[in-house]
């Protein structure tokens, strides 16, 4: 799959025949794709915790001293779309026991704040090779795409709420999809039944 097929893709779900050879060409058409794509991969991609998308970095201490409230902060790898969440030697957490943060900005920059020392950040990546992506979610992709595109190019909300409904549903199966492409550990006790013990 490339940037131009998903493009393509997203035209014929308008009903749309005539397809571009380059995003970057003078037709109405590429000038659409190419003003959302990069909104709707982002959107895309921060919708759900893609294993295709999922990185870990051990963080930077970073040389400013963190709000009073917060033990330290971190700056955040150049490619952070999402912070997921802080590993540590435990699979699964319950929900209160979870490592909190939080992200803040100041001078220019987003820093992870947390009271967590020397923590590795699990979180999703802008990924732009389109070749990497699984099928399920390209699909979602093209259909995400051309619900942003249907109506400048076709002008039929009728068309647009379809095309919305569809990207619902290609959203859905390639959450499906990606869920089962792990195995998830059994999580744990519930607080309210750990209390009791």
């Amino acid at each position: 799959m490339t940037k131009v097929a998903i493009c393509n893709f997203a035209l014929a779900r308008c009903g749309i025949s005539e397809f571009i050879a380059d995003i970057d060409e003078d037709t109405t058409e590429a000038k659409l794709c190419k003003q959302f794509y990069d909104t709707v991969l982002d959107a895309a991609l921060v919708a759900f915790d893609w294993p295709f998308a999922r990185k870990r970095a051990a963080l930077d201490l970073d040389s400013v001293d963190p709000p009073d409230e917060w033990g330290y902060q971190y700056l955040l790898p150049p490619d952070v779309l999402r912070a997921r969440f802080i590993a540590d030697a435990l699979k699964v957490r319950r929900t209160d026991q979870r490592i909190p943060f939080k992200l803040e900005s100041s001078n220019g920059a987003t820093r992870l704040l947390t009271d967590y020392e020397d923590p590795t950040l699990v979180y999703t990546y802008r990924i732009t090779d389109p070749s990497k992506y699984p099928v399920a979610f390209s699909l979602y992709l093209g259909w995400a795409l051309a619900a942003m595109v249907v109506f400048p190019l076709t002008k039929k909300q009728s068309l647009e709420k379809y095309i919305s409904e569809k990207a619902s549903f290609a959203l859905g199966a390639a959450l499906s999809t990606a869920y089962n492409e792990e195995q998830h550990p059994e999580p744990p006790e519930s607080e309210f039944i750990a209390a009791r013990d």
